[in-house]
């Protein structure tokens, strides 16, 4: 018999919201109306050009439902905590023999993500089971047995099914196949989370988290009305109806909040979006990697494409400023789309870490490339560091450290580093590092440079025009020049970048025409100088003009702007063979 008194004990963490029906499977040709948006206002015409016209093959990052649970609705699942026989491992927040005391803060925080990271469609309603859980049998006897851990784990449902109605956790039905879920109970159980304290014996459970619950096949409950699918009995299975976290198999530590909370998300991600991951790191950046939860807020690209957010699209060839807010707060974020190849983009967002999921090392503009193949499970989505990329050795301790740089074959820190043709390694800094970040103090990415979006395919390099550069950031905004040209002053191979005199930030920036008369140049100089200012427009056209002299020390000049028209300016400050130069915005 059942026993509703603990089943009344369980403790739910339930904020109702009238869920949203799931959006029908969507076609490629679906996806390109479904997920079409305009460019905010922020965005800047220049030139009086329309960002919205074609000036290539146009197509927009895919958008598709949920591999194996919804993306919106109401989700109800069931978390378990269990412990082996012989684990007596001391741990001041998860105490011997009874359940951690995070538990509230667990069923809390993984309702607030999820319903974050959805922006208010998905809310995932967790219940505890009140008690602490023990394995059957002592860890040994499952492997001299010639059993596995799925056992162990049946051991665990056969119990609860004598304790629970399973019937709560029956709503939704994928029909057996990937990306069909839709609203409905079908008998199988949506979701259990088994949290596992210690797993002291790693050939029983080698994995810290693992998006199935490692027995083949179905488990039948409630009188074999329902069932609690165990997956395939190969490979991880996103389809089954649990997952596992669990705590350093055979270090002897149990499990603590900060891991147990970065698996979790990265385990029922899967469930979202399949068993890919996307890339070997995120650098903290996502959760669809390898690397597990090496961070906690979504990418903009992991949201946009199961609808959690839209991506605003600039049109590949068209110069443009735009003005960033913070990704994760305001759901801003950009996709340019590689000419000539209509499934590759590379992804935009500022984050100044104003969300509390937002793992990122610095304030920063944070830059990708999507390869948006047709498959499913085979997207693509490469972090491109600030760094560059680079050969790679390995020094006496076989630590790797970057012996010299190749911008097109070598290998950033988020890249898995091939030594030779044996030896591949992480750097020390693939979780993320300041550096990383595109900042006022590396603000270029960029043609001739390092890195570049220049890329291989095919054994073939790939030329982008591309040139992108952080023009000015504050505490809440970020402005950002794409531009497909590059001005006279920074492609005249006769001129020498200066070493005696330096350019700081234009200010204000940008400059309004209504407000302000004339746009503020900080320079330094070691000697004094003669020297002449240009200012080019975007088309690389002279407008304005003036010979002047540099001081030494620190001083600054005054460019009127007066009588320009609204647009991305560019200042050339030469003297002698050397020159210096700084872009600036004015608008309207």
């Amino acid at each position: 018999m059942k026993l509703s008194s603990v089943k009344d004990r369980l403790r739910t963490y339930y904020i109702y919201l009238p869920f949203v029906l799931l959006c029908a499977p969507l076609t490629a040709v679906d996806a390109q109306h479904f997920c079409g948006t305009q460019p905010p206002s922020a965005v800047l015409k220049t030139g009086g050009e329309n960002l919205t016209e074609d000036v290539a093959p146009h197509r927009e990052v895919e958008q598709r439902t949920g591999a194996h649970l919804p993306i919106s609705g109401d989700l109800r699942g069931l978390v378990v905590y269990i412990q082996s026989q012989e684990d007596e491992f001391h741990s001041d927040h998860w105490p011997s023999g009874g359940l951690p005391n995070w538990t509230d803060r667990y069923e809390s925080d993984m309702h607030e993500y999820f319903y974050a990271m959805s922006g208010g469609t998905l809310n995932l309603h967790l219940d505890t089971y009140p008690e602490l859980m023990r394995l059957s049998s002592p860890e040994h006897t499952y492997l001299n047995g010639g059993q596995n851990y799925g056992t162990a784990i049946k051991d665990i449902l056969y119990r609860l099914d004598q304790q629970i109605d399973f019937e709560d956790y029956d709503s939704w039905s994928s029909h057996d196949r990937s990306f069909r879920v839709s609203p409905g109970p079908e008998r199988k159980v949506d979701l259990i989370i088994i949290v596992h304290r210690a797993v002291v014996n790693r050939g029983l459970m080698p994995y810290v988290g693992i998006s199935d619950l490692m027995y083949p096949g179905m488990f039948f409950v409630d009188e074999f009305r329902r069932f609690i699918y165990g997956g395939d009995g190969y490979a991880s299975d996103a389809g089954s109806s649990g997952m596992i976290v669990a705590g350093f198999p055979g270090q002897g530590v149990p499990l603590y909040y900060d891991v147990a909370f970065g698996v979790s998300i990265h385990e029922l991600q899967h469930k979202i979006y399949g068993e890919t991951h996307m890339t070997g790191v995120f650098g903290s950046l996502g959760m669809n990697a390898a690397s597990g939860g090496s961070g906690y807020g979504m990418c903009a690209y992991e949201r946009h494409v199961v609808g959690w957010m839209n991506l605003q699209h600039l049109n590949a060839g068209r110069d443009t400023v735009i003005t960033m807010r913070d990704y994760h707060t305001h759901d801003e974020a950009y996709a340019i789309q590689v000419q000539e190849f209509d499934r590759r983009f590379y992804i935009l967002e500022f984050r100044n870490q104003s969300s509390k999921f937002d793992a990122s090392p610095v304030p920063g503009l944070y830059i990708y490339r999507l390869s948006d193949t047709w498959a499913l499970l085979q997207k693509e989505l490469e972090v491109i560091s600030a760094k560059g990329k680079w050969h790679w050795s390995l020094d006496s301790d076989g630590l790797p450290y970057r012996d010299s740089p190749d911008a097109l074959s070598g290998a950033s820190e988020f890249n898995k580093i091939q030594i030779d043709s044996v030896t591949s390694v992480w750097s020390p800094e693939h979780r993320g590092h300041p550096g990383m970040a595109f900042t006022m103090q590396q603000p270029f990415f960029g043609q001739y440079r390092n890195p570049t979006p220049d890329f291989m395919h095919a054994g073939d390099t790939v030329d982008m025009d591309l040139n992108i550069e952080l023009l000015s950031m504050t505490d809440s905004t970020a402005t950002v020049s794409i531009s497909y040209s590059q001005p006279p002053v920074l492609s005249n191979g006769e001129l020498e970048h200066a070493t005696s005199f330096s350019l700081g930030q234009p200010y204000p920036q940008p400059a309004s025409l209504s407000a302000h008369h004339s746009v503020t140049i900080p320079y330094t100089a070691e000697t004094n100088e003669h020297s002449s200012m240009v200012v080019f427009d975007a088309l690389g056209r002279k407008v304005y003009a003036a010979n002047s002299g540099v001081q030494s020390g620190s001083s600054k000049m005054e460019i009127p702007v007066s009588h320009l028209s609204a647009g991305v300016y560019t200042l050339q400050v030469r003297s002698g063979r050397e020159v210096a130069a700084r872009r600036f915005v004015v608008v309207q």
